[in-house]
């Protein structure tokens, strides 16, 4: 027979051993309930969503039939089209093709390259300045009538020979036109709106002052059909147009051209024979002192145009308007400061060479000054570029202070007229080393038979070399030596200066 205490410790074993068989019978219930959750509810969603899904797709089949039952019923409008050179007209006809009135409508229009701007009208349009190409008109859908298109329409460009020379400026530079693409309203297309801005044209006010920054840019390289580089012509530019900030604006349609010598009337500047040469109406070559478009140019027998153009001046030309002396096309002047009597040997000051040389400084011309010697000795030479040192008082020059030795009105009897070439050379060479020491430049001044036959060319050949020679035909000196300035003509006519005037040219 058992004892109590063996049988009361069966007793709790039972026990425990069911209560842990309950436990582990809720948990598998559990894992059970949760299994199944995991299993039916993502299934019961996912049917949920489909039937939601199917009932949406049901409602947008039934409001996309409605639609296009509402739009079959609408009236058709369509687009009328027709164009011309630099303009396309666009209208917009009822069924009976009469103009659609009273109701606002809106197209597209795609440019020939690929810019699309949005128009919104109530009546038909122009737009105008257009490049040529084919471009691609659309008119939209509204509540009171069906579009129309995308219908294409050509524009014509502007007839040109394609093998016309480009209009080319004195300096060889393309001549370019800008012009902004412009809505109906005349105001800039913006390319980021898609649409006509509020913004106006570059040139408004049409006086030909563009209010917006334009400058125009060498297009560089592009790419050939197989992508390789090729240089496009010196001619082609891309035209940038920039705001106050010089930053450039982006945002608004515009296109270049290039000019090309059909658009002008009057003599045309061309890059030949390894310079600039200009031709007149008839087809010839300018040769000589020329006008061009109120400038004045100095062209070879040739026809090349040659160096900078500058005057030489003294009181005899009275008071002088510089500004107009520069808009002619002179770079220079050089001025007389004074000279010696070629009888009595007195020297004597230019009471104007002051006022030419601040007032040609101040409009940007470039300037020096002569003194007319008729000195017989060094020491006197050296008493003259004392003289002309003092007069100048310390005002700059662009140029040298040139000696000018020449024969005197008296010939044979002036005081200098006969110097021998050693005493002529040595006059020059106090001259210019006493300039020289003082800061300045020296040149020398005389005519090609000075140079050739009354003195030592070598011996001054250091010094800036500006010689008189008025040819027959303007054909150029024939002198071998070097010389620097050219005085072709004593009978020229400048706007500014008051009768003739020496002319030079700088080579």
């Amino acid at each position: 027979m058992k004892k109590p205490a063996e049988q009361l410790k069966q007793i709790e074993e039972k026990v425990g051993a069911q209560r842990l068989e309950r436990i582990l019978l809720i948990t598998i219930c559990c894992l059970a309930l949760l299994l199944a959750y995991l299993i039916l509810v993502p299934g019961l969603r996912a049917s949920a969503e489909r039937r939601q899904a199917r009932e949406a797709f049901a409602a947008a089949e039934e409001a996309r039939i409605a639609e296009e039952e509402r739009v079959a019923a609408l009236p058709r409008a369509r687009l009328a089209l027709s164009s011309g050179w630099e303009w396309l007209e666009i209208r917009v006809l009822d069924e009976q093709g009469e103009e659609l009135g009273g109701e606002p409508f809106t197209v597209t229009v795609e440019y020939p390259g690929g810019d699309v701007f949005v128009f919104e009208r109530e009546s038909g349009f122009v737009l105008s300045g257009l490049p040529a190409g084919e471009y691609r008109v659309c008119l939209l859908l509204s509540e009171a009538y069906q579009g129309d298109g995308p219908l294409p329409c050509p524009v014509e460009g502007a007839r040109q020979d394609e093998s016309a020379w480009p209009l080319l400026d004195e300096n060889g530079e393309a001549q370019i036109r800008y012009r902004a693409l412009l809505g109906p309203d005349g105001y800039l297309l913006s390319r980021s709106e898609h649409r006509e801005s509020s913004v106006l044209p570059i040139d408004a006010d049409a006086d030909g002052a563009p209010e917006y920054g334009v400058r125009f840019v060498p297009a560089g390289t592009s790419l050939n059909e197989d992508g390789q580089e090729i240089e496009t012509p010196p001619f082609c530019h891309r035209v940038e147009l920039y705001g106050a900030d010089g930053v450039p604006l982006e945002e608004y349609a515009f296109r270049s051209e290039t000019l090309t010598e059909n658009e002008r009337v009057g003599p045309v500047w061309r890059r030949q024979d390894g310079g600039m040469v200009c031709y007149n109406v008839w087809g010839e070559r300018l040769t000589g002192l020329q006008r061009v478009d109120g400038k004045l140019y100095f062209f070879d027998p040739e026809g090349l145009r040659r160096g900078t153009l500058g005057v030489d001046v003294s009181y005899y030309n009275e008071s002088i308007d510089w500004e107009q002396v520069r808009d002619q096309g002179v770079a220079f002047a050089v001025a007389r400061i004074g000279g010696r009597g070629w009888s009595s040997g007195l020297p004597y000051d230019d009471i104007r060479t002051r006022e030419y040389l601040l007032n040609a400084r101040r409009a940007g011309v470039e300037t020096g000054v002569y003194f007319y010697s008729t000195a017989v000795n060094t020491h006197e030479a050296v008493q003259e570029a004392l003289l002309t040192l003092r007069w100048l008082d310390g005002i700059q020059l662009d140029m040298p202070i040139f000696i000018d030795m020449e024969h005197s009105g008296e010939y044979p009897f002036g005081r200098a007229d006969r110097l021998n070439p050693g005493e002529r050379t040595a006059v020059i060479r106090a001259f210019c080393q006493t300039v020289e020491a003082a800061g300045y430049r020296a040149g020398v001044y005389t005519g090609q038979y000075f140079y050739q036959y009354t003195l030592h060319y070598p011996a001054i050949a250091q010094y800036m070399i500006w010689m008189a020679n008025y040819t027959y035909g303007d054909r150029l000196p024939d002198f071998d030596e070097r010389y620097d300035i050219w005085q072709f003509t004593d009978r020229g006519n400048v706007a500014g200066i008051h009768g003739h005037t020496d002319m030079n040219v700088v080579f």
